[in-house]
Order: structure tokens, then sequence, then C-alpha cells
């Protein structure tokens, strides 16, 4: 699994805190960090970057932990192969136009792949939301489905995946 999370979102210290959280989920050796970039989808066409790892177990896939509306696209358009993928998107706050447009990107670029989102929660501005707080003993902003995600790693991450996050039809 090769997971994913953006710049914006972590802390140095907090990214060492999410590399033992995915030790700990997956049981298994997990790469160093290193740090990527990808070209924005929207005017002005700045770089977004994240940060990249890679655990030894499981499923071929990525795990994605980004700002939906402004980073998420770009990540696929550049991380996806034609290769079938297990694809994890953990987001916050999810537009339904911006979950279709995720998905489509995903079958387009490997039909044979499933998607799955943080489960959401409309919230009264009529986002569907999944807040990232300091819930939990983690040391960095978690969200609901990431918490989820630990109490069920004793199942193994893909089984656990596809127990907490909401899975996408492709079209």
């Amino acid at each position: 699994m090769i997971w994913i999370v953006s710049k914006a979102l972590v802390t140095s210290e907090e990214l060492v805190h999410r590399h033992q959280f995915i030790q700990e989920i997956t049981q298994a050796r997990v790469s160093p960090w290193s740090e990527c970039n990808c070209k924005s989808n929207r005017w002005p066409y700045k770089s977004i970057g994240y940060y990249c790892c890679t655990s030894d177990k499981g499923e071929y896939g990525f795990f994605i932990t980004a700002h939906m509306n402004l980073e998420v696209q770009p990540i696929l358009q550049q991380v996806l192969s034609q290769k079938k993928a297990l694809v994890v998107i953990n987001s916050c706050a999810i537009q339904k136009s911006t979950k279709i447009g995720c998905a489509r990107i995903v079958a387009e670029k490997s039909p044979r792949s499933e998607v799955f989102f943080a489960k959401q929660e409309l919230s009264d501005s009529g986002y569907l939301m999944n807040y990232i707080e300091n819930a939990g003993e983690f040391g960095f902003r978690s969200t609901v489905s990431e918490r989820e995600l630990f109490q069920h790693r004793r199942f193994g991450l893909v089984k656990a995946i596809r127990t907490v996050y909401e899975k996408v039809m492709l079209e």
C-alpha cells in the first residue's frame, strides 16, 4: 500500500506519528517518507506538495489523506496507473460532484480498481463531512474513519478498510 498525505495537513512531528500509525495498522515495515509534488488542475496551476511512503504488506493501492476539493484529483492523476488498485480517499469535506470526479479518474485509469471514501455525515451547511480532530492518542489530527481503521486493524488492513470506509461503485 502506498500512503500519501498532503503537506498542508501535517507538521514534521505529526508525520513521524503518522508513520508509526501506519506501522501499527499494517503490522509491516514502512518505508521512510519521501517528498513529492504534482501540478494543480485548477488556476493558478501551483504545485501541490505531499509525502509518500510504502508499507510492505497488503494489496497494491493508495491511501490518500488530502484536501478533497484541491488536492486529491491531481494526486490521483499523477499516481494511478492501469494496474488494479485499492484506492482509499481520506478527506474531510466531500462534495458529491468531486466524489464522482475522483471515481471517474480511477475508472478511466484503472477500471478494475476499487475506490473507498471516508464515511461522511451531512453537515448543517449541506456538505458531507468527516472532521479531522485531535481525538485519540495518535499524535496527529485524525478522521473518524482513521480512528475506526485503527480499532479494526486486527482484522488485517484490507478487511479493515472494507469495513470502515464507504465503497464507491465505478460506473
